[in-house]
């Protein structure tokens, strides 16, 4: 582990550990970024040491709440009932997370 680096994550650590965050497995990262299973592996296990996660699961919470990626949770009304006595809303719940600059939709 390279102390000097802890806590800190390097762009390319962000922007897999967000992919993960995502949804997307290492290898599907991997194929996206053009870049051997290996690679990704070697980046995902040098993120976990910098941040001091056990696992991927930790890895991504850690990096939330250091604000190093995002997630955004966007709730949608799609439709109402106004009886007077029955005032319910339905709602759409959908998770959106920005990927390189781009929106992505989650169905939660």
């Amino acid at each position: 582990m390279r102390l000097g680096n802890a806590g800190t994550l390097t762009k390319t650590q962000v922007q897999i550990v967000q992919a993960l965050s995502d949804g997307l497995t290492a290898e599907e990262v991997a194929n996206a970024r053009f870049r051997s299973l290996g690679t990704i592996r070697k980046h995902i296990e040098q993120a976990r040491e910098r941040l001091g996660a056990r696992n991927i699961a930790q890895l991504v919470k850690l990096a939330l709440q250091q604000g190093l990626i995002q997630s955004v949770v966007l709730m949608v009304v799609i439709g109402s009932a106004t009886n007077g006595q029955d005032q319910r809303r339905m709602r759409l719940t959908r998770s959106f997370s920005v990927v390189s600059g781009r929106v992505v939709r989650h169905e939660v």
